[in-house]
């Protein structure tokens, strides 16, 4: 995921932090670390959804 951020590519995000908290969640195992993650990773993607036009 790195790896695409530096490059400005796409990112898995949605499927590597949205499985990883689902499965964490059904056992009722908080996230908080991973969600901030992923808030940061979808903050990503928003900008360069908006810069790729």
């Amino acid at each position: 995921m790195l790896r695409d951020i530096e490059r400005g590519a796409p990112t898995e995000g949605a499927h590597v932090f949205g499985d990883i908290t689902a499965r964490a969640r059904r056992y009722g195992i908080p996230t908080p670390i991973l969600d901030m993650a992923w808030c940061h990773v979808s903050a990503y993607e928003a900008a360069r959804s908006r810069t790729a036009g």
